[in-house]
């Protein structure tokens, strides 16, 4: 349960911020097949009401929609470090299905994200991305929206909001090792020894993003992609926690600094 601020830019200029109140409740079952494969269905119920109501917020005409869905996932992961990966691949599908009879909502999604991490040496690798977020159905209600510039990014766009029922992206990343990751215990304050585990490392790396998130009314070309690329270095922290400082150029030759604390590769 819980009350989050609207992201639709495009509906708070119509008529100011507004919010959505979301309760869930759901069961999971998992299998995990293999080392590397893992796979499961979860079957829930989920509530949206929003504070200020308009055609398009909800599929019901009375601001809440009340309804059942059902998801299935699929996850390859030979990944050598989740946090900071320099070789293995991984894999993550999963389809949902938005109400199943039962309620006004009626749209499915296919979210697709796939990752490579190819070592060319010792301590160089390139780091390779795509990713998307597929929609079908009637109505799509504002809350089930895709957006850059909130959990996804674009460098050099990185706090630009892009929003649509859509969205595609991909990054190319090519890092060098500066520090190998060193562990060692710390005991300079008495701490639980799950926490007294600490891990650092140095990286350097070059980049290069480019996405977009489209509506299905809306017509796609490669112009329709908004880019970026750069180069940083990226510090590993204990915790699982990569601090990324970097510089990025977007497609239209302007620049930002940008500090991070996210894992999105």
């Amino acid at each position: 349960m819980g009350t989050v601020r609207n992201r639709s830019l495009i509906e708070s200029a119509l008529t100011g911020d507004f919010d959505e109140r979301h309760f869930d409740v759901n069961i999971a079952v998992g299998e995990r097949f293999t080392l590397f494969v893992t796979a499961g269905i979860n079957f829930g119920v989920h509530n949206v009401r929003v504070s200020s109501y308009r055609p398009g917020r909800t599929a019901s005409a009375d601001g809440q929609d009340l309804y059942l869905y059902c998801a299935a996932a699929y996850t390859f992961d030979s990944r050598d470090l989740r946090e900071y990966a320099m070789r293995g691949t991984m894999v993550s599908l999963s389809v949902t299905k938005n109400g199943l009879g039962e309620a006004d909502v009626d749209f499915s999604r296919i979210d697709v994200d796939a990752r490579r991490y190819t070592p060319f040496a010792e301590d160089l690798s390139l780091a390779a991305r795509i990713h998307g977020s597929m929609v079908s159905g009637t109505v799509v209600p504002t809350y089930a929206r895709e957006y850059f510039g909130t959990h996804e990014r674009i460098r050099g766009y990185y706090n630009t909001v892009r929003e649509g029922e859509n969205l595609a992206g991909g990054t190319l990343e090519l890092r060098y090792m500066l520090l190998n990751p060193r562990t060692f215990m710390f005991s300079a304050i008495p701490i639980p020894p799950e926490f007294a585990v600490w891990r650092f490392g140095v990286s350097l790396a070059l980049f290069a993003d480019t996405g977009i998130a489209w509506f299905r009314s809306e017509r796609l070309t490669l112009r329709s992609f908004t880019s970026g690329y750069g180069g940083g270095i990226h510090f590993l922290l204990p915790y699982g926690f990569v601090c990324r400082t970097e510089y990025a150029l977007n497609d239209l030759g302007h620049g930002q600094f940008i500090i991070d604390l996210r894992t999105s590769l």
